[in-house]
């Protein structure tokens, strides 16, 4: 204990803010909130927790994180201009209360943001130390693990567990609003863990899941069968536990990108490892007990079918938005600002856009949605111009591409990477190891980050 403790950096008050970032870093999941004012909660006749402004208990410990993280991490050698799109994106957020319908939710969803970005500066700079990047890694997985324990839990006693005061959602399958899937004619609900939705979920074991096979593919790492077969395991568990999400997208892009890490391995190592072959062997038959459900979500002729109906007005109504509000309609008001945008629809098509850059896009305004666009773009070619001949280096890049390459495709179909700040802090994690992996003097000295 003693020596892990000495790890985690030279001075005892670095030592505890990297403790408080790794705690942060697992209590992710678990977002226990408090509810601002639910004076406009009620949209369309119904209840909508989008509407409400609320303070996650987690962002004024990351608050004080940051505070601390200054004090005694001087920022010798580090530079905000890299992150300029970024600023100028919460510039506009921060103002945005003026023209939206509901100055106090965008007030509250500013501070997610600035909160966020805040975990980034911190992150970007602290996981340069690779021990850190992978103590911090197997902190999420930890975390993961334990989501995916809960979420088959949940499934199979097909309700909550009550635990609401750490985040977890309040549902069973005769709930409006409740994620679910048919199973021999009778509703069953999907895995949440204490997340608010199965596709945040899914988005988190993704992350989990990558990393647990980058370790088990581990070029020239020997290690004995017990920690093999355990690896294989957890493996198998993440897996599992993203089949119960029934995340479409997730299960498609994981299965897909799995399948390259696979290739790739083999025609680099010329070998497949048995803790590949367990994990893969119980992801495979939970599918086939899981089947009927499965298939059922993967066809559009289905009772899941209003799922993509509703992506599609919500993509509409974003359109909509961009095109007649150019300065957006202010951040977290996209629900509130639907019926501004087209009268008469149903309560449960008010909720975000389903695409993260259209929803921000539509609620920070269009100079918001090509600020982001830019700092993608630039951070993933740094990214993609590193050249390293170690073999680790190299499988640990690969891992991080393919992961970040997974999360834009999430973010793709769904809202959560901008409207909850779990989604954020998620994305933040995967920035900031992408970030932490481009040498500092290529990413401060850029063409596009210069003053």
């Amino acid at each position: 204990m003693q020596r892990w403790w000495n790890a985690l950096g030279p001075t005892t008050g670095e030592r505890i803010v990297r403790l408080l970032l790794l705690g942060i870093i697992f209590a992710i999941p678990f977002g226990a909130v408090i509810l601002l004012s639910e004076s406009r909660a009620v949209v369309a006749g119904t209840y909508n927790p989008f509407a409400v402004p609320k303070i996650y208990v987690l962002e004024p410990i990351i608050i004080i994180t940051a505070l601390l993280w200054t004090w005694y991490r001087p920022a010798v050698g580090r530079r905000l201009h890299p992150y300029r799109p970024l600023l100028g994106v919460l510039a506009l957020a921060a103002i945005s209360f003026i023209w939206s319908p509901y100055p106090a939710l965008a007030a509250a969803s500013f501070g997610h943001l600035f909160v966020a970005f805040l975990l980034l500066y911190m992150l970007a700079d602290e996981f340069r130390d690779q021990k850190f990047l992978l103590t911090a890694v197997w902190t999420l997985t930890a975390s993961a693990a334990v989501q995916a324990l809960w979420a088959i839990g949940q499934f199979g006693v097909n309700h909550d567990f009550g635990a609401q005061l750490i985040g977890e959602s309040n549902f069973s399958p005769t709930m409006l609003g409740v994620a679910k899937v048919p199973i021999d004619g009778l509703n069953h609900i999907r895995g949440y863990g204490t997340l608010p939705h199965p596709n945040l979920l899914a988005a988190l074991l993704s992350a989990a899941i990558f990393w647990v096979g980058t370790v088990i593919f581990w070029p020239n790492k020997k290690r004995p069968i017990v920690s093999t077969v355990l690896l294989g395991l957890l493996l198998g568990l993440l897996a599992t536990g993203l089949v119960v999400t029934f995340s479409r997208i997730g299960l498609l892009l994981v299965l897909v990108n799995g399948l390259l890490v696979v290739l790739f391995s083999v025609r680099k190592w010329q070998r497949l490892p048995l803790g590949a072959a367990i994990g893969a062997g119980i992801f495979f038959i939970a599918v086939a007990l899981l089947w009927q459900p499965l298939s059922g979500r993967a066809t559009l002729e289905s009772s899941q079918e209003t799922g993509v109906t509703n992506r599609a007005v919500s993509y509409d109504l974003a359109s909509n938005a961009i095109q007649n509000r150019p300065l957006g309609v202010g951040v977290g008001n996209f629900v509130v600002a639907i019926d501004e945008l087209e009268t008469g629809l149903p309560d449960y098509q008010h909720q975000p856009a389903h695409n993260a850059l259209l929803l921000a896009t539509s609620e920070a305004g269009i100079l918001g949605g090509v600020l982001l666009i830019w700092f993608v773009v630039r951070t993933g070619w740094l990214f993609h111009r590193l050249r390293v001949r170690d073999r680790l280096q190299s499988a640990i890049n690969f891992s991080l591409f393919v992961l970040a390459g997974t999360f834009i495709g999430l973010s793709l179909f769904d809202h959560f990477f901008w409207s909850l700040p779990q989604g954020l802090w998620l994305t933040v994690l995967v920035t900031a190891a992408v970030i932490s992996r481009i040498p500092r003097k290529q990413w401060e000295d850029s063409p596009s980050a210069r003053p």
